[in-house]
C-alpha cells in the first residue's frame, strides 16, 4: 500500500487500508501483515493509530 507523497494527511491511506481489512474479514482471513521500512517513522505511528500491532521486524538479504 502506497500513498503519494503529495497525498497523504488526506485520507486516502485511512480508506484504502479500511477497505483492504474489509476484503481479508469477507475472504474470511485471520490476520493482516503489513510490513514497512524501518525508516518510516510516521508510516509506523498511522499504523499504530489504525490499530495495527509492531510484532517484529522483516529481515532479507540480497544475494
Amino acid at each position: 500500500m502506497v500513498t503519494d507523497k503529495e497525498s497523504r494527511s488526506r485520507g486516502f491511506g485511512e480508506k484504502l487500508l479500511s477497505w483492504i481489512e474489509a476484503y481479508a474479514v469477507e475472504a474470511q482471513c485471520e490476520q493482516l501483515h503489513l510490513d514497512s521500512r524501518v525508516i518510516r517513522h510516521t508510516a509506523h505511528k498511522f499504523y499504530a493509530n489504525y490499530g495495527l500491532i509492531q510484532g517484529g521486524y522483516h529481515f532479507h538479504k540480497h544475494l
